[in-house]
């Protein structure tokens, strides 16, 4: 028994070993690189993130090369932010990268920043993914100015500021009390919702947003963007406002999308 324990340790070691020279040889990583990068894959390994090292090496090399990379620390932090295995993380990444979504070398570091403020806010890493290829295309010229608008919106939420333009709903009735008028019934009854425990922030954001690009006044539109987003809201461009929604399937279905865009041939 001791002999087999033994030689399964040494197995291991070597396949370890070929796991972070398979690594380096994909990567052309620095020695000091190497050395956060072998602390992150031991860990996510230890932690049953992949099927073996050499399945998260490979994974975490196809990244570096992509987005250049060279903080792993980020990359674990999408897969704990929202729960995911290796798979569904870096098929994520593959398919984020085809969108463009790493047009200004940022995108681990938006994950690494606001992930955890998304999942708390009700967000599914695929609606993530998808809002900041909304925003992006929408005209924001980077990934922060997506991430903060959001973060805005979640602050003012939180804080009181857009609670009191909200009506108050009659317990009874169901029907609106008092209010500004600037929101819909709908939005009205979101936030209601999700003050009680019983909806999501990411639920209001999303109807908020319904409401302003719908709205056909633009000077109406612009003070609903102020009172939602603040100054982000005074800033942006109305088409960035609009497009922060989690609409689309982009993400929905991205399961092999890495080895997808690892095997195609150019010529």
């Amino acid at each position: 028994g001791i002999k087999e324990a033994v030689s399964a340790i040494k197995e291991l070691a070597a396949d370890a070993q070929e796991a972070y020279a398979g690594f380096r040889a994909q990567t052309g990583a620095s020695a000091d690189e190497m050395r956060e990068f072998k602390h992150e894959m031991d860990d996510l390994y230890a932690n049953n993130y992949g099927e073996n090292l050499q399945d998260i090496g490979d994974k975490m090399a196809y990244v570096k090369q992509v987005t250049g990379e060279t903080d792993p620390s980020k990359i674990r932090n999408l897969m704990q932010h929202f729960g995911l295995d290796t798979s569904e993380a870096f098929d994520l990444f593959a398919k984020g990268s085809q969108e463009g979504l790493d047009y200004t070398d940022e995108l681990g570091d938006n994950i690494a920043e606001y992930g955890g403020n998304f999942k708390q806010a009700g967000y599914s890493a695929e609606e993530y993914f998808q809002l900041l290829k909304n925003g992006t295309k929408g005209g924001a010229y980077n990934l922060d100015k997506v991430n903060d608008s959001i973060n805005e919106i979640k602050n003012r939420l939180a804080d009181g500021t857009i609670g009191d333009t909200m009506a108050e709903i009659d317990e009874k009735t169901g029907e609106l009390k008092d209010g500004t008028d600037i929101w819909s019934k709908t939005t009205e009854k979101a936030f209601k919702a999700w003050q009680k425990g019983k909806g999501k922030m990411k639920d209001v954001i999303d109807s908020i947003v319904s409401d302003i690009s719908n709205c056909k006044d633009e000077q109406e539109a612009l003070t609903m963007a102020s009172t939602a987003f603040g100054t982000m809201g005074e800033d942006a461009n109305l088409n960035v406002v609009k497009s922060l929604t989690t609409l689309g399937e982009d993400f929905t279905d991205v399961k092999g999308k890495m080895e997808e865009v690892k095997n195609v041939k150019y010529d």
